[in-house]
C-alpha cells in the first residue's frame, strides 16, 4: 500500500514524488490536480532559475486516492 511508502507530515520533491507515482507530476502541479509548494528562488549570476517544489504526503495520499476512483 502507498500508506507504507509516504510520510503524512513529510515534504517532498518534484522527482521523489515522480519516483512514488511512476510519472513525472510537474505538469500535475500547474494543472492545479496536485498541490504543491512552491520555494521562492533566488536570483543569482545565473540566467537559469530553477523553481524547487515540494509535495506533502498527505497531498501524495489524496490525489493517488481520487485519481483511483475516476478510474473505477
Amino acid at each position: 500500500m502507498l500508506a507504507d511508502f509516504v510520510e503524512a507530515k513529510r515534504w517532498y520533491s518534484a522527482k521523489e514524488v515522480s519516483e512514488i507515482l511512476g510519472f513525472t507530476v510537474i505538469r500535475e502541479i500547474h494543472r492545479g490536480n496536485l498541490a504543491a509548494f512552491i520555494k521562492p528562488t533566488v536570483r543569482s549570476r545565473l540566467r537559469r532559475v530553477y523553481r524547487s517544489y515540494r509535495v506533502q504526503g498527505t497531498e501524495i495520499v489524496r490525489y493517488v486516492l481520487e485519481n483511483m476512483r475516476l478510474r473505477q
